[in-house]
C-alpha cells in the first residue's frame, strides 16, 4: 500500500479544513497511494516521480455511502494518536513561496524540569511541532516580497556581508520580537488562520496590544497569543522542551545535543553533538541546516548559532506589551555556559541591532498521522466492513 525510497516526504491530512489529502515531497524517487473519501465515492489515489513534485493519477472505488463514510471517519481518527514526527508546510507563492519544516514534540503533560531558568520550567500538557531549523533570510525575503513591501511593512536584517554572506540559508538575525511577530502573523493570515499577535498600529516594529476579554480567541494566562492561530513564537515551556527534554526516557538534559552533554564547537556541519559556538566575532553562523547536529527530539541550532527569541516575557507575566522578551540557545561567538538549560537573558521588545538574534516558529496545529499505519489501518477496517454488509468494491 505504501513504499518510500527516501524518507524526506510527508503527507498532511487537513480534515476539518478542507477535507481533502494533500502530498508534499522532496526532489527523490517517491511511490505513495492513499485513500480520499469525498462526495459519496471513495477514492484510490496513487502518486509517483522522480525528480518532480508529484504525478496524481486518480481511480475511484464506489463503496456503499455508509461503509466509506465510516471509513474514511476511522482515518480521519487516527490524527489523534498516531503522530508524525516531521512534516513541511508550504508559504507563499511564486516568487514568494517556501517551505518550512517541523518537528513533532510530543510526550504531553509531562513534568516540568525545576532544575534549569528558570525554575519549574518545560511542562506542556499538548502537542506542538516547531521548527527544525531557525527562521531563514530567505523566509523573511519570501514575506517582504508577497507582504511586507506593499504594506509599508518591511522587515530589515543585519548586513551580514562582513561576516560570510547575507545567504537566503542564513538565519534570519537583527530581527525585533515584533518584526518576528509580524512575520508569524503573516505565515497565520496566508492560510486563513487568526493572527497569534494584536497589532493596533502599523508600524513594523510597533508594540503588540494584549488580547483582551471579549476578543475571540483570548486566553487569560497567555494574553500576547491569540487561541485561533497555528503559528506563533514558542513560550518558554514550549522552546525549553523542544530543546532539553529526553522523549526517550522523559528526564530533563543540561544541553540540547544528541546525548545531553556539552557539544562539541565548530564552525558549521551536522555531526552528532556538535554546535556552532567558540567562533571568532567576525565568522557570523551557518546555515540553518549545517549549525550542529540534532538533539533529542531532531531539532537543530538549539544550541549556539544564534540566540532565539521567546514569546514569553522575561517576568513570565506577559502581562505589558512592552515587557522584555527571553532569549535563549547562545550564538557563534558565546561560550558553553550560554548552550546550558541554566541560561537566559532578555531584550526589549523592539531591540534588533544585535547580529545574532533571531527565532524559529512553532506550528500548533494537530499531530498528523503516519501515512503507513494510516493505510494499513483503513485497508483493515475496508475489509471488515465489506464483510460485515455483504457488498463488494467495483
Amino acid at each position: 500500500m505504501f513504499w518510500v525510497k527516501k524518507a524526506n516526504n510527508a503527507i498532511v491530512l487537513d480534515y476539518l479544513k478542507k477535507r481533502v489529502l494533500k502530498t508534499v515531497m522532496g526532489n527523490h524517487e517517491h511511490q505513495m497511494s492513499f485513500l480520499d473519501y469525498h462526495g459519496g465515492v471513495m477514492y484510490h489515489v496513487s502518486t509517483w516521480g522522480k525528480n518532480e513534485r508529484s504525478i496524481v493519477k486518480p481511480s475511484r472505488v464506489r463503496l456503499s455511502c455508509n461503509i466509506s463514510r465510516c471509513l474514511f471517519a476511522v482515518a480521519a481518527l487516527l490524527l489523534y494518536v498516531a503522530p508524525v514526527h516531521a512534516g513541511f508546510v508550504s508559504f507563499g507563492n511564486g516568487d514568494s513561496a517556501f517551505e518550512m519544516e517541523f518537528v513533532s514534540i510530543g510526550n504531553a503533560g509531562n513534568t516540568a524540569d525545576t532544575n534549569g531558568i528558570p525554575s519549574s520550567v518545560g511542562s506542556v500538557h499538548y502537542e506542538y511541532q516547531i521548527g527544525k531549523y531557525e527562521a531563514t533570510r530567505g523566509m523573511i525575503e519570501a514575506y517582504n516580497t508577497a507582504y511586507g513591501s506593499v504594506n509599508e511593512q518591511t522587515i530589515t536584517l543585519s548586513d551580514m556581508e562582513s561576516r560570510d554572506g547575507n545567504g537566503l540559508n542564513r538565519p534570519a538575525v537583527g530581527i525585533s520580537w515584533n518584526e518576528a511577530a509580524r512575520f508569524v502573523n503573516w505565515l497565520n493570515t496566508s492560510q486563513d488562520y487568526s493572527p497569534a499577535y494584536k497589532f493596533t498600529t502599523s508600524g513594523v516594529n510597533h508594540h503588540i496590544s494584549l488580547w483582551e476579554l471579549g476578543d475571540e480567541g483570548y486566553d487569560a494566562n497567555n494574553p500576547f497569543r491569540n487561541t485561533g492561530a497555528i503559528f506563533a513564537l514558542p513560550t518558554v515551556d514550549e522552546w525549553y522542551k523542544a530543546a532539553y527534554f529526553d522523549p526517550v526516557d522523559s528526564t530533563w538534559r543540561s544541553y540540547a545535543s544528541l546525548d545531553g552533554e556539552a557539544p562539541r564547537a565548530v564552525a558549521s556541519g551536522t555531526d552528532d553533538n556538535t554546535a556552532v559556538y567558540q567562533q571568532a566575532p567576525e565568522a557570523g553562523p551557518s546555515d540553518v541546516a549545517q549549525a550542529g547536529g540534532p538533539n533529542a527530539y531532531g531539532v537543530v541550532g538549539m544550541s549556539g548559532n544564534i540566540w532565539e527569541w521567546e514569546e514569553s516575557s522575561f517576568d513570565l507575566t506577559n502581562s505589558k506589551n512592552d515587557l522584555n522578551r527571553g532569549i535563549r540557545g547562545g550564538y557563534w561567538n558565546f561560550t558553553t555556559v550560554s548552550l546550558s538549560s541554566s541560561w537566559r537573558t532578555d531584550r526589549y521588545p523592539t531591540f534588533k541591532s544585535n547580529p545574532g538574534i533571531g527565532f524559529r516558529v512553532v506550528n500548533l496545529q494537530t499531530a498528523v498521522p503516519e501515512p503507513a499505519s494510516l493505510s494499513i489501518f483503513a485497508m483493515t477496517a475496508l475489509v471488515c466492513l465489506l464483510r460485515r454488509k455483504g457488498k463488494r468494491a467495483y
